[in-house]
């Protein structure tokens, strides 16, 4: 189900924190070139702007008035000139802010990909992949859009209602004085009624983001919804949830549409007073007619870039809190790193050893793994067998240091994985996990995917090992045929195949197999295990299994239960203590008449 306090999360605003004002600027840096020719642009079309209608007032007062034609067409072709200036800079201003901000965005992207991949598997036990991708994309694009359109109309209105503030008190004081006297409307209208508005759009935001998430968790669970029959019971979920947001948008625009008339109305408020006061000074020759036009011009002109001016605050805290979400990440320190002097192995036998291993996801609750000890010598084949939860797959994580343990150490070849840098540690080893992952793409490019400079020979040799040659002769388009995510057109079985291929076209010393047979049909069974007789020898094998069938040939077989070594022996010697492994294989084989038919 959606949790409300992860839709909270993507919806809520930042406290207005300059520190991380800075800090998200900090990546505009590299475009200084950029940013000066922006600023020069920005003054110049502003400038051009502002000077209309002081054009405007000299065709009124020495055009029209004086019956002066030729000083109306030199206003006229003035005016055309500032009208080219304005519009060339600002289409020359828009595209550099976009280009600049792209910059910006694709270096933030960059940087936050690269930095995920180098984060420990414990980040991401607590996280849904949904939130991480939403870090990524729509938190950086709520900062492309503040830079790119917040910041820029932020910088450019303000300067915009100085000018015009200005040239207005330069022009008539008192006019300007009468002018601004409806401004307390306006700050009313914006500090008291406005954050009503905010939080009504925040509202909206919250009923989006939870439809969002309803049509999530709907359509990756379609097939629970309907082989349960309950089409109705979602659909009724839907309405409602559908309904408050229905009535929140309502809601928000109603307090939206009392705004911007009250705003206008406090405008037109001023320009009444300006009229009104303009006449009478006009009528007393102390104005002229000009004068109160540009004067109008100018008001009307500082009205609009307030408005836009409270719409970005909001845009602003929105913006800063996609900011601290996006820093927190990168903030956060990766805890499985190599250590200082820590070195390269080099080509190993394949010994492991497991030293008084003890190990918890979270230090504060129950141990999963407790005083874990055991030896592998290189070439044997090891399985882990035992209850769900029993700990199996954490000694994998361990062994493959994805966690490190909280006690005892883990030895290759004699050596302290701690001491190994951890990529030349993962590239001795081949793991094909349960849920065998593939990527969009080609067969060919996810075989290549274990070893990415592989000849196509090489990838020939480990698809007939594994006998994915078998189901890919039958594809129109052989090796480069396209699975896309996830291999949807493949079954699971040839989804594990493929994985075998993968691992193995690495050539690994230690191949590391997790429940890696458990979801494939009896023939594709029988493949693998052919293959895997042949892939075994002269390589270090721990295989995870809940078929037992299918380590009856281990050199040893681990039985894990409640985070401990129970039982160790071989697949006979087990059956004959008729311990924990006995029951789990009797409780495989219930079809038997009688416990004696079992194998020894």
């Amino acid at each position: 189900m959606s949790n409300i306090y992860d839709i909270d999360e993507e919806i809520k605003e930042q406290p207005f924190n300059l520190k991380l004002l800075i800090r998200t600027f900090k990546y505009i840096s590299p475009y200084k070139k950029e940013l000066i020719l922006i600023t020069f642009l920005l003054i110049t079309s502003l400038a051009a702007g502002l000077l209309e209608p002081l054009f405007i007032k000299t065709a009124i007062d020495n055009g029209m008035e004086k019956g002066n034609f030729s000083v109306i067409m030199k206003t006229g072709f003035t005016l055309l000139g500032l009208y080219l200036v304005s519009f060339v800079s600002q289409r020359i201003r828009i595209k550099l802010i976009n280009s600049t901000t792209q910059g910006m965005i694709y270096n933030i992207r960059k940087e936050l990909f690269e930095h995920i991949q180098t984060l420990s598997f414990e980040f991401f036990d607590g996280r849904p992949v949904g939130k991480i991708m939403s870090r990524i994309t729509n938190d950086v694009q709520a900062i492309s859009d503040l830079v790119s359109g917040g910041l820029a109309t932020l910088i450019s209105e303000s300067i915009a209602v100085i000018g015009i503030l200005i040239i207005i008190f330069s022009l008539n004081f008192k006019l300007s004085l009468m002018a601004v006297s409806v401004l307390p409307i306006l700050i009313f209208v914006l500090v008291k009624i406005k954050p009503t508005s905010e939080r009504a759009w925040t509202k909206t935001r919250r009923t989006v983001a939870a439809i969002n998430a309803n049509l999530n968790e709907t359509l990756q669970g379609i097939k629970v919804i309907q082989a349960f029959s309950r089409e109705k019971h979602n659909i009724k979920k839907f309405e409602q949830i559908n309904r408050d947001n229905y009535k929140a948008n309502v809601r928000a625009i109603i307090i939206e549409m009392f705004i911007w008339p009250t705003v206008e109305m406090a405008g037109l408020l001023g320009s009444c007073f300006v009229i009104w006061y303009g006449a009478r000074q006009v009528i007393n020759g102390e104005q002229s007619i000009g004068t109160v036009v540009a004067f109008i011009n100018y008001l009307w002109r500082f009205w609009a870039p307030l408005s836009a001016i409270s719409k970005v605050y909001s845009q602003v805290l929105s913006a800063m809190a996609s900011s601290e979400r996006i820093f927190g990440i990168l903030d956060t320190k990766p805890k499985i790193v190599d250590k200082t002097g820590a070195f390269e192995l080099q080509e190993i036998e394949g010994s492991i050893v497991f030293d008084n291993v003890s190990f918890g996801y979270n230090p504060d609750e129950k141990m999963v793994l407790n005083n874990i000890s055991f030896s592998v010598k290189p070439g044997e084949m090891v399985a882990l067998v035992g209850p769900t939860g029993a700990g199996k797959t954490s000694i994998i994580n361990l062994l493959m240091r994805f966690y490190d343990p909280i006690e005892g150490r883990i030895l290759i070849d004699g050596y302290d994985i701690k001491d190994i840098k951890i990529a030349s540690l993962r590239k001795q080893m081949g793991l094909v996990l349960q849920d065998s992952f593939l990527f969009s793409g080609t067969i060919m490019e996810n075989i290549k995917y274990g070893k990415l400079d592989a000849t196509e020979e090489e990838v020939m040799e480990a698809a007939r090992a594994t006998r994915v040659d078998l189901f890919v002769e039958r594809f129109k388009d052989g090796y480069y045929t396209e699975i896309e995510e996830r291999g949807a057109k493949l079954s699971s079985g040839q989804r594990q195949l493929l994985a075998f291929a993968r691992a193995l076209i690495a050539k690994p010393r230690i191949l590391i197999l997790d429940e890696a047979t458990s979801s494939v049909d009896t023939e594709t069974e029988k493949h693998i295990q052919d293959a895997l007789k042949t892939l075994f020898e002269g390589r270090t094998s721990i295989v995870i299994a809940h078929r037992l069938s299918t380590i009856e040939h281990a050199d040893k077989i681990l039985v894990i239960d409640d985070g401990r070594i129970i039982e160790e022996g071989r697949h006979s010697e087990l059956l004959q203590k008729k311990g924990k492994y006995y029951e789990l294989y009797l409780n495989q084989f219930q079809d038997c008449q009688d416990s004696e038919e079992i194998k020894t």
